[in-house]
């Protein structure tokens, strides 16, 4: 059962398989519920789908430089449609969002692993 059938049917479940202490759960807002139930797991697939697509321990390639790279390019049409109010004709902001967050959390997982900032040469991938 994903995340969104399970907060629809067993929220105790759900908090507690999510490691959120029942009072803490209590003081969310609704905001905070529907990213949890709601965005997460949409997240949490499309990552999937990326990675499978892009191959295992591709962007370990340029390290998280090459992360920052990926996020820098992104900033810009976001900061036009959010910030100046202009359509995009390519990526959406939602789209470019999401992105971002998979890029921030490769990002960080690159960093907690220790990895170079150039990133890893093909030949020492694990």
């Amino acid at each position: 059962m994903g995340v969104a059938e399970m907060a629809k049917t067993d929220v105790p479940l759900l908090i507690t398989e999510l490691g959120i202490k029942p009072e803490d759960w209590e003081q969310l807002g609704s905001q905070a519920r529907r990213i949890i139930f709601n965005l997460l797991p949409l997240f949490t697939q499309r990552f999937v789908e990326k990675s499978l697509h892009y191959g295992p321990d591709n962007a370990n390639v340029l390290g998280p430089a090459g992360q920052f790279s990926d996020i820098w390019r992104k900033i810009g049409p976001l900061r036009r449609a959010l910030w100046d109010g202009a359509d995009l004709t390519q990526e959406q902001p939602d789209e470019i969002c999401k992105d971002l967050i998979g890029h921030l959390f490769l990002t960080i997982d690159m960093l907690e692993q220790g990895v170079d900032r150039r990133g890893k040469s093909p030949g020492t991938w694990s």
